[in-house]
Order: structure tokens, then sequence, then C-alpha cells
């Protein structure tokens, strides 16, 4: 089972985005802890299969006792990648101190404004044969049908915290 830990503050984005960036979403309010994430595929024809739905769950909503409701955010992407992260590691450069990225060996980044070596970590989790991939406090994935936006929906408890987080990344119809 895959977990991470997220904070009372999360970002849903491609990681690509510094913040704020108007297609991304910061979600507030989150019932801090562990969420077990789950990854589901699909066959989206001429693309292949890729990741249809990337998901994060609060360990104690595991029994979906929530609804999953649209967020007022449609997720924007440029780098073929989105994900979901607590805001106190999401572009911190420092998160991945004395390891070195795959990616970063080979592409140099045309700007450091901070978080490209970050960046360059989440890309090695989505250039796999998986399409995702975790680190103690966040998940990213490919995004589906690769840029453009793909809906956010989240789910929360009875006293008005997130507890779910879900991107669809499928194709339109």
């Amino acid at each position: 089972m895959n977990t991470i830990k997220l904070g009372t503050e999360v970002i849903v984005s491609d990681p690509c985005y510094e913040i704020p960036t108007w297609c991304q979403a910061v979600v507030e309010n989150v019932l801090p802890g562990d969420y077990v994430v789950e990854v589901d595929k699909s066959n989206q024809g001429d693309w292949g299969i890729r990741v249809a739905t990337l998901k994060a769950t609060h360990k104690d909503y595991l029994d979906g006792d929530f609804s999953l409701n649209e967020f007022p955010a449609e997720i924007g992407v440029d780098s073929g990648q989105a994900g979901i992260f607590s805001k106190e590691t999401y572009r911190k450069d420092g998160v991945f101190d004395g390891q070195e990225s795959e990616f970063g060996k080979k592409y140099t980044p045309w700007k450091d404004d901070g978080g490209e070596k970050w960046y360059s970590h989440m890309c090695d989790r989505t250039l796999g044969e998986n399409q995702w991939g975790t680190y103690p406090e966040g998940v990213v994935s490919t995004s589906g049908i690769g840029d453009g936006s793909y809906q956010l929906s989240v789910g929360k408890n009875l006293e008005g915290k997130v507890v779910a987080f879900e991107i669809d990344e499928r194709a339109e119809d």
C-alpha cells in the first residue's frame, strides 16, 4: 500500500508550476495525516494504457464515508504530469538533499529559481514504466493524454475537512 503524509494545505498541480499559478489548486482545511494513494489506468486508444485517475484518501476514510465533489479548479498541465503534494514540501529542493535525479543528470534546467531539483525528482517518478510515484509527502503521475486540463474532485468529512482527492485524467469522449 502506497501512503503519503499530507498537511493542512495541499497543492494539486503540474509540478513544473510555482505557487501561485492560476491553473493549480491550493486546497485548505485538509485533515492532516496518512493518505493511501491509488492509481487507475485505462486504455486511451492511440495513447495506449495511461493513468486515468490519481487518488489520495485519508487512511481513516477508506470506507468511502464521503462523497466526491468537483473542486472549483481544473488542474492545468504543461509538463505532462499532475500530482497531489503537501504544501510544506512543494518545489522544495531540500526534500531530496543528497539524492541525485536521473532526469536531472540528463537535463540542465533552463532556469532555476528554486524547485528545479525537486521537479527533476518528480520527472524520475513519471518517466518510468509505472508512469507515477510517491515521495513521503506527495504523489505525481503522468497526466492521462498529456498537456491540457483535468478535473479535481475532493471529498469532505462531516466536519468539512477534506479527506480525499481525485484527479480525473481520462481523455474526454
